[in-house]
């Protein structure tokens, strides 16, 4: 004997599940959470100690005060690692999860060495002549010598077309850049700004991946692990999760990768 489903019938399902949907994405946005917290040693440095999420493989570092934030979700772990303390496991419970902060304790590691043998290099004293010596082997910079310095990648001044035209105009008193003038028609700098734009959402694709955690997108949206770049920047040119998550809006996040999920599977 068929049962024959009626158009009711259909309808109600639609609602069913539309409903489930929109619960179940809630849920999700409400157990994902950006906790901070502090590493602890009363002796060693604490700067640049790996916290990973072993469930998520979400990721970070800790700063130079050994303070650190990352995404977690009851049930999973974290694992604390760095190369002078002991590796910690921490399985995030619904106290953790509800803590306002995280302190963790690491414990030193110890590694006894058998013998250690101490030579001398007969430096002389004279940087000039100690500097071509073999014994040195490292580069030495501003750091090394306590000289302050910028240490980072400056990025290059893109000029206005409205600066050129107003240096054109003032030539007699300033001069005119020519090397500006021929990256400005050259279409130098248009490259240069679109570069820029793509840095931009490259560094905030990579930010999302580090939330959500990579295992989670891929047990989620049913993605492996090469595909998981290109789903979300696939959602971020059709959908507007970029604004929802720099606004915390988690849950609406969720609910455009849901959306976009039917959408990549079916072009693969």
């Amino acid at each position: 004997m068929s049962v024959r489903c009626t158009k009711t019938d259909r309808i109600r399902r639609k609602v069913f599940f539309g409903l489930f949907s929109l619960i179940t994405i809630s849920m999700w946005g409400q157990q994902f959470k950006e906790i901070k917290g502090r590493i602890l040693n009363e002796s060693l440095s604490v700067s640049g100690i790996h916290i990973i999420n072993k469930t998520k493989g979400g990721a970070t570092i800790t700063d130079a005060e050994g303070n650190f934030s990352i995404v977690i979700s009851p049930g999973d772990t974290l694992f604390f690692s760095g190369v002078q303390f002991t590796p910690k496991s921490l399985p995030v419970t619904e106290a953790v999860f509800t803590a306002q902060k995280l302190q963790v304790y690491l414990d030193p590691f110890v590694n006894e060495l058998e013998e250690v043998v101490v030579t001398q290099h007969n430096l002389s004293g004279n940087l000039a002549s100690d500097m071509q010596s073999k014994a040195i082997v490292q580069p030495v910079n501003f750091y090394n010598l306590g000289i302050p310095g910028y240490g980072g990648k400056r990025a290059e001044k893109i000029v206005s077309g409205q600066s050129l035209l107003l240096s054109t105009l003032l030539l007699p008193i300033s001069g005119i850049d020519v090397e500006a003038v021929y990256k400005h028609f050259s279409g130098y700098y248009k490259r240069l700004k679109k570069k820029r734009y793509l840095d931009q959402q490259f560094e905030l694709s990579y930010r999302m991946i580090q939330f959500y955690g990579v295992q989670f997108l891929m047990d989620r949206f049913a993605l492996s692990e090469d595909q998981v770049y290109e789903f979300i920047t696939g959602a971020q040119e059709n959908y507007s999760v970029n604004q929802a998550f720099q606004q915390n809006r988690h849950g609406d996040v969720l609910r455009d990768f849901e959306n976009y999920a039917t959408t990549f599977q079916t072009q693969k």
